[in-house]
Order: C-alpha cells, then sequence, then structure tokens
C-alpha cells in the first residue's frame, strides 16, 4: 500500500490496476439518489461485426466500432446490406460487443444515414431499440401500435448503404 499526498505524474508507461479494481471516487460522494457505485473500474474500445439474425447478409463493412466506459456501450456502424431475407419476422441488427441489460431497461440511439432508401417508407422511428438481455436492437413503429419494423418492410435497403448508432448498458 502506497499513500501519496500529492500529484502523481507518470513520465512514461501506464497506470495498470489489478482486475476488480479501479479508479475509487468516493470522496466526491455527493450524488442526493441512490447512488450504486463510485468505482470506475472499465474501458475498453474495439470493433464488432454487425449481423441480420432473422435472415440477412452485411456487406462491406466500412466501421463498426464500440466504446465501453463502465456499463456504458457506445456503438456505431456503418455498412452495406447486401441481403434481407423476405418474411415477416421482426427487422433486428445484431452483434452487438456486449449483452443489453436484462431488466427494465432500453438504450436509445438513431439512425443517422441510408443511402437512397426512405426509412420513413418502413413506418419506424429512426431510433433503433436495443434489445434486454439479448445483443441487438430492434425498430418500433410510428403508428401508435406496438408493432416492430417487419423484415420484409426493408427490402428496398439491399445494396444500400446503412449508418446507426446506439448507447445503452450492459450488466457486465
Amino acid at each position: 500500500r502506497v499513500k501519496v499526498t500529492a500529484d502523481v505524474e507518470i513520465v512514461d508507461g501506464n497506470l495498470k490496476v489489478a482486475n476488480g479494481h479501479g479508479v475509487d471516487f468516493s470522496a466526491t460522494s455527493d450524488s442526493s439518489g441512490s447512488m450504486a457505485a463510485e468505482l470506475f473500474d472499465d474501458y475498453e474500445e474495439g470493433t464488432f461485426t454487425p449481423t441480420f439474425p432473422a435472415g440477412g447478409t452485411v456487406g462491406t463493412i466500412y466501421q463498426a466500432e464500440y466504446t465501453k466506459i463502465g456499463r456504458m456501450v457506445y456503438v456505431g456502424a456503418y455498412f452495406v446490406v447486401s441481403a434481407i431475407t423476405n418474411n415477416s419476422s421482426t427487422f433486428v441488427i445484431g452483434g452487438l460487443p456486449y449483452t443489453v441489460k436484462a431488466s427494465n431497461y432500453h438504450g436509445a440511439g438513431s439512425i443517422t444515414y441510408t443511402k437512397d432508401f426512405s426509412w420513413d417508407s418502413t413506418g419506424a422511428f429512426q431510433a433503433p431499440t436495443p434489445q434486454q438481455n439479448n445483443t441487438q436492437v430492434y425498430f418500433h413503429r410510428s403508428d401508435g401500435t406496438a408493432a416492430t419494423v417487419l423484415q420484409n418492410a426493408v427490402q428496398g435497403l439491399v445494396s444500400k448503404e446503412f449508418i446507426f448508432a446506439t448507447v445503452y448498458l450492459t450488466d457486465s
């Protein structure tokens, strides 16, 4: 155990913390809510591979990256849709790097680009919704029902470019 009473400067190299430990911010405990933790113990950057679990093929992936800060995960992807199976299954994009928090939680995101395809024609909100206890996002319709966007509504996306991003929590 080392006690430091001044600033610490690392001239070269990294600060490595043992597994299960991190930077403890409890000295600034100022939350009036029901704070769960003040330990920053995880940061990660990487890539992932988008998929179409209900049927289809992702073509060229220009970018599919994520950043995990604690339990919060940000993903962003830019890819070409090579094929979508024409069926009445819910249209989902899978391959998220971490499982979405298991209960009572939905993240948020947006579709920022669809080349030569009107996303509005699907009747969907723009936002992909991370699916609880899964590694995928789905899309709700904007017609006041609880319906989701179906595979057969996105047939026009084939051979088109698609960009989306979302933020969600994970239990890990």
